[in-house]
């Protein structure tokens, strides 16, 4: 048995950014994206054959370009310089991802900042860009438990991140602050998605986390799958698929944010066609 968990498939704010640079492009514009618009590989080349190129710094900007600013958002000082450089700028940072760093924003006024997240992501550098003052970033428990002693302490997370992992820092910043402010910056569609893919990895005895090697969200849904279902795999497509999958005999699929239903039901196929085949 081959089993898709519930909630795969892109996410929101994959859909609405995908959605804005699909309207960019059918009005006729010279369109550009600022970084992966979203992060998987087969989705960012689709568009760049349609025409949208992908920039990596704003020299590449050219003034009449209609600019994609991506799902995870940029810096503060870049997404200036790219409004100075582009004839027109398209934000389709996620809204959820905005929330995020609107609140560091706040938080940080009167607060050190706490981000939950990974430092080098795209989506938590640009929300300590929009920090007022003293930021750190964790992505452990262990590192929260060192950060120093101060007053107050604001503390937000990547919206993709594990609500274990939120909880768990925020219990451990009790004994390094006096005040504790937290705003659990988690989106419900990352929430939806864990649960649903943690329920079936318990019922099966393979699963397959479809997205790209560079997407963050993915990669931590297999850690995730794999307290539960020790062969859990992450892949890209269906050429990722390891022989001993089509032994097993209920295999269990889900997908990272960033990965259309289409990728998830090809792989599906695939291993349902391969396993027909061999009876």
């Amino acid at each position: 048995m081959v089993t898709v968990s519930e909630h795969s498939g892109f996410c929101f704010g994959v859909r609405r950014a995908l959605e804005l640079v699909k309207k960019a492009c059918d009005a006729g514009k010279q369109v550009a994206a600022f970084g992966p618009i979203i992060h998987n590989p087969q989705v960012v080349s689709a568009l760049e054959k349609q025409g949208v190129r992908q920039l990596s710094l704003p020299e590449e900007v050219q003034q009449d370009d209609t600019l994609i600013i991506r799902t995870h958002g940029v810096e503060v000082e870049i997404a200036a310089d790219l409004k100075r450089r582009a004839g027109e700028v398209v934000d389709a940072t996620c809204p959820f991802v905005a929330k995020t760093h609107r609140l560091a924003k706040k938080l940080s006024e009167h607060s050190s900042l706490v981000v939950v997240g990974d430092a080098e992501h795209p989506e938590v550098r640009a929300a300590v860009s929009n920090a007022r003052g003293e930021y750190f970033i964790v992505s452990s428990i262990d590192e929260a438990r060192y950060l120093p002693y101060r007053d107050s302490y604001g503390v937000i997370a990547q919206t993709t991140q594990s609500e274990t992992l939120f909880e768990q820092v925020l219990d451990a910043l009790k004994t390094r602050c006096r005040l504790l402010r937290a705003e659990n910056t988690i989106c419900s569609a990352t929430h939806k998605r864990v649960k649903a893919a943690v329920e079936l990895a318990k019922k099966v005895d393979v699963m397959l986390v479809v997205g790209g090697n560079n997407s963050a969200n993915t990669a931590r849904l297999r850690c995730l799958c794999t307290a539960y279902c020790p062969k859990s795999y992450h892949i890209e497509t269906e050429d990722g698929i390891s022989a001993d999958c089509f032994e097993a005999e209920n295999i269990g699929i889900t997908a990272g944010a960033s990965t259309p239903i289409e990728h998830v039901n090809r792989v599906r196929d695939y291993i349902l066609k391969r396993k027909n085949n061999g009876k």
